[in-house]
């Protein structure tokens, strides 16, 4: 073997390293681009990957999906939640009684002015369901 010959071998040894610190970080980090460039960098070079690797990708993309799928569910509820908040000012509280349940069933944040609607509907404050003519008739 010539000095050329050891010394290109010594490169690709240390660019596996590389590549495999790289990918591991990336596991560590759950970032499922990273991964799956890594992954391919692995390839590109060669070299064997453990069938471990190719589960944890598979669980992280699960875990991308779902989480997609949450943040999704949650924006949904967020509307309907608007919506509810505007139609319960114009006397429809039925709709944000149950767009905050279902909002907080979702774990979103539900905003202070629909829980400020629902308390004055409860306390016969603020907010009533009465008609707009009917405003201050029983006074």
């Amino acid at each position: 073997p010539t000095l050329e010959a050891a010394a290109r071998r010594l490169g690709a040894a240390e660019e596996a390293m590389v590549t495999w610190r790289c990918l591991l970080d990336a596991v560590r980090s759950g970032d499922r681009h990273e991964i799956e460039a890594w992954l391919e960098q692995t390839r590109a070079l060669g070299l064997d990957v453990p069938n471990d690797l190719h589960r944890v990708l598979e669980s992280v993309r699960s875990q991308e999906a779902a989480s997609l799928e949450g943040f999704a569910r949650c924006s949904q509820v967020k509307k309907l939640l608007k919506e509810a908040i505007e139609g319960a000012q114009i006397d429809e509280p039925s709709v944000l009684v149950k767009a905050v349940a279902d909002a907080e069933a979702e774990g979103a944040e539900v905003p202070a002015v629909a829980r400020e609607i629902l308390a004055g509907r409860a306390g016969g404050g603020g907010h009533s369901a009465q008609g707009p003519g009917d405003r201050g008739a029983s006074r």
